[in-house]
């Protein structure tokens, strides 16, 4: 008996398929020097942009993961002294910076001003 026709698959790709593309393109590298995964997303706006995430990691582990990355892709190389890159964002302090014409988000939580 001959294998019944295959549904057609769609041709396109959808906006998850490229975010997750791109996360696993991103701890591979960050795999081979040393890194710990993050999750990884597009931005939104008219240019490219990366947002990459430690949520999956304890709170006190997050902001040494994240520096672990923005050093070892020589983010902080490049920081503008007359823009800071890190922001307080609501609960969260938020690095911003470019590699070429490409930017980079990252996010940690910030420190608990009670605990202080």
């Amino acid at each position: 008996m001959p294998d019944a026709p295959h549904p057609p698959r769609p041709r396109f790709l959808r906006r998850e398929d490229i975010e997750l593309l791109i996360a696993v393109a991103w701890n591979e590298e960050g795999g081979r020097r040393g890194l710990r995964p993050l999750a990884w997303r597009l931005g939104d706006a008219d240019f490219v942009h990366f947002i990459g995430s430690a949520d999956a990691y304890t709170r006190d582990s997050r902001q040494e993961i994240i520096e672990d990355w923005i050093a070892e892709l020589g983010l902080a190389d490049s920081i503008d002294p007359l823009g800071p890159p890190l922001d307080r964002r609501g609960v969260d302090m938020v690095w911003t910076g470019s590699i070429g014409a490409i930017g980079m988000q990252f996010r940690y939580p910030a420190p608990d001003p009670a605990a202080g």
